[in-house]
This record gives structure tokens, sequence and C-alpha cells, in this order.
């Protein structure tokens, strides 16, 4: 990626797991009707009313727009889905003859065992945790239509609820590593000590602990708080962040003076909700101004690098597109506290977004303006550490 600034930097990985760019996606919403997904081919006024408002083009489409574009971290579960997995519908996508021939990147799959399913609910009853892992992995693999996934993740909260508890479970993930499954481990909403006592497990029978995820975002900063992420930094462990767009709140789109996001209809969030966190949203808008003001003058300054290696979008007239949002500022805000943001991704659009936090990142001095507003919404202060 290009670098608009020299105080800007990437963060090194931590470990063997490589995630280009520091950035991924999630896939929670794929085949779940619940939240949106339909199965039909033409989406109808009609089907938006009723709250269906993609479908599985729309997520071939953002898919190819991602892979391509260089995000290639994609997160599942066996748990996303209905009728139709999320798992199914990567696989889809993936095996798309039309797509596939198109893919300038390799996808970097990553999926978790959802101890909370039906069929685990039996096998933690039928069988030692560590069968119990490799015949889930196994599943998700055929699901997937694939014979190994990057990263295999357990999200475990009582693993001594399974017969041999956390040795047993980590006995299984080194299982799959040996059998060629995956590649990587990983744990999923982990707290520190949870997760240094799974990183020992692993560490004895050969298998290094790579990812914790959790829940990380402008708006929940406990990970910073609460000792997450530095044991991540003390270990080698790469923080990945769920809902690092607080299902909404965190975009900047929704505000106490636009509850609607600009769109037709009732209010997403209520005003109680979205008034406190308004010096956030404030200090949202002010950052994206400075990131614009910053990057144009870089656009500026270097004719050489304009016409040789410029790689953000252009307007039709050859003119830098200063359009910075606020959703790209909380996203990147994630990826300067050294964590890996997976936002959920469902169309075309949600995904050139995305793209838009590519070959830029927050100053010292921008993420300090961010922090000094989340300290001033009270119902969203940090704890105190």
């Amino acid at each position: 990626n290009l670098k608009f600034s020299q105080q800007f930097t990437l963060p090194s990985d931590e470990n063997d797991l490589h995630i280009p760019n520091r950035i991924g996606f999630g896939t929670q919403c794929w085949g779940d009707t619940s939240r949106g997904f339909t199965s039909e081919r033409k989406m109808t006024k009609k089907m938006a009313k009723e709250g269906k408002l993609f479908n599985p083009g729309d997520l071939m489409s953002a898919y190819q727009t991602l892979i391509n574009g260089g995000i290639t971290f994609v997160d599942t579960s066996e748990a996303y889905g209905g009728e139709l997995s999320a798992e199914q519908i990567i696989a889809m996508c993936c095996n798309d003859e039309q797509s596939s021939l198109s893919f300038t990147n390799t996808p970097i799959l990553a999926s978790k065992y959802d101890p909370r399913g039906a069929n685990n609910l039996l096998r933690r009853f039928l069988g030692l945790a560590s069968s119990t892992v490799v015949r889930a992995i196994r599943s998700t693999c055929d699901r997937l239509e694939s014979n190994s996934i990057d990263l295999y993740q357990i999200d475990v909260a009582q693993p001594t609820l399974y017969l041999g508890g956390k040795q047993s479970l980590a006995s299984g993930l080194a299982k799959a590593v040996d059998l060629g499954l995956c590649n990587h481990v990983g744990v999923c909403n982990m707290n520190a000590r949870q997760m240094k006592s799974m990183f020992r497990k692993l560490e004895s029978v050969g298998v290094p602990l790579v990812s914790n995820q959790f829940e990380f975002s402008l708006l929940n900063r406990r990970a910073l708080f609460n000792g997450q992420i530095q044991a991540c930094q003390d270990l080698g462990v790469t923080p990945i962040a769920h809902t690092p767009l607080a299902r909404g709140l965190a975009t900047g789109k929704y505000t106490a003076l636009n509850p609607t996001g600009g769109k037709l209809g009732s209010a997403k969030f209520d005003f109680q909700t979205l008034d406190p966190l308004s010096p956030i949203h404030e200090a949202q808008e002010v950052v994206a101004g400075m990131v614009r003001a910053r990057l144009l003058k870089s656009f500026n300054d270097d004719k050489e690098m304009r016409s040789r290696n410029y790689k953000m979008k252009k307007s039709s007239d050859g003119e830098f597109n200063k359009q910075i949002t606020t959703t790209q500022v909380a996203i990147n805000y994630v990826v300067a506290k050294g964590a890996v943001p997976i936002p959920g991704i469902n169309n075309a659009k949600e995904a050139e977004e995305l793209l838009g936090c590519l070959g830029w990142g927050l100053t010292e001095n921008e993420v300090g303006i961010l922090e000094e507003a989340c300290d001033k919404a009270e119902k969203y202060r940090p704890p105190t550490p």
C-alpha cells in the first residue's frame, strides 16, 4: 500500500499469521434471514420494506471487490447463516467461475468453532474435546469446499465443561494443525487470564496461539484498559477486533441530529443513545477533515507519485477525491491501536468504503482527538484500569 505520510506505518505482524493491510471483514449476516439476507436473486422494494437488504449476488460482488482490492482476511463461523450458511456462501464466492478467474489475491480464510451449536452440545457429552474440535473443523472445511483453512478459532468461555478441559481442547487444535486442516489456531472472547492459560496449553503441545478475537471499537475501548490488548502484545498474539463499528454507532452516520443516517424511515437509534455520543461523532468529523487536508497536501506535493503510483480513487477530471468518511476514521482508529478490525460487509458499496481505509492511517494527534472525545462521552467512559 502507498504511504501518504511518513508518519503512517502499519504495525508489524505479531507472528506467522500475516493479515495484509491489517484489515479484514466479517460475514456474520451472510445467509441469516433475520439480519437482512434473502436468497432471492432479484431484489424488490417490497423486500427492502420487509428488511431484506442483500442477496447472494450482493455478497459475491462485495467479496470480489474486497479480495481484489487487497482486503483478503475473511472471518466466518460455523454458526453464521441459516438454511444457507455463511461458510457455504463463501465457497460459492471462491468457486464462482466468472469471479474466481478475475481474483488477483488469495483469500485468507478464518472460521470458528461454536460450542453453543446443537451438534456441539451433543458432542460435548459424547467424546473428548479434542475429537470434537477435529470433527467440527472437518465439517467447516467441507462447507467451505476446501482441504484446509488458514485460521481456526475456538470461542469457549468454559472449557472445563468439556471432557478433558482446556488441555483436550488444545490437543484437538494441535491435531487439526498436524492433519493439515488449518495452518494456525486462535481463540475468541478470552480475557487476558484465559488467553494466557490457553497460550501455555497450546505451547505444551507445540502449537502457537496466534490470535484472540474480541470486541473493540472507538465506542468500546475496554480491551485497552482490562489488559487484553497488552497481553496480546506481550505474548505475540494478533488482536482481532470484531464489532469495530459498534453495530453502527461508531460509523458517525447516525447522530443525535441525524438519527436515521440520512435515510427515509424511522430512526435506527433513539436520541437517548445518540446524544451522549455527540462528542465522539463531532470528533470523527473533525478528524476526517484533517485527514482529507493532509492527504490532499501529500497528493499535490508529490507530482511524481501522483502520476506513477497513486492508487486511491480519482474523479473524472483527474483531481484527488477528498472523500474520507467518519466510518473510515473509526476503522483506522482500531488499526492505530494495534488491532485488526473485521467489520461486517454485505454489499459492494460497503466494500468500496472499507477499501478506502487503505493507504493511510491516523497520526498520534488525530488519535488523541478521538480519545479525548471518548473520555467526554460519559456513557462510554472507560473503566478505571
